[in-house]
């Protein structure tokens, strides 16, 4: 934080951005889980390539979507006059990015 964006000051309220994140995450395994069940069940007899090929794509997408805009919104936070409101939404805006890179590479076979 202090080294990527220069930023010297770190907000208490930034650590509730920890369990935003959570959240978020925990919504990315449950839309990839299910798109990857939906698929099985489809394609009883498909490889877990096939599968993966079929599925990730679509669930990749979904994810990019509600990480991408709920993203936006913390950002255009720093439209704010207050400098705690900014931070908070500058940080929770990295973190959701973060998050949805790792859940990409973590989640994707």
């Amino acid at each position: 934080y202090t080294f990527v964006l220069g930023l010297e000051s770190f907000p208490i309220i930034n650590l509730g951005g920890v369990f935003i994140v959570f959240s978020l995450g925990a919504d990315d395994v449950y839309v990839m889980s299910d798109k990857w069940k939906s698929t099985r069940a489809i394609m009883t007899r498909a490889s877990t390539t096939e599968v993966a090929i079929k599925s990730l794509p679509s669930a990749i997408t979904a994810t990019l979507m509600t990480s991408f805009t709920t993203s936006i919104g913390f950002f255009a936070t720093n439209v704010s006059d207050i400098v705690c409101i900014r931070l908070f939404g500058t940080f929770c805006g990295l973190l959701i990015a973060v998050d949805y890179v790792l859940s990409v590479l973590l989640l994707s076979p």
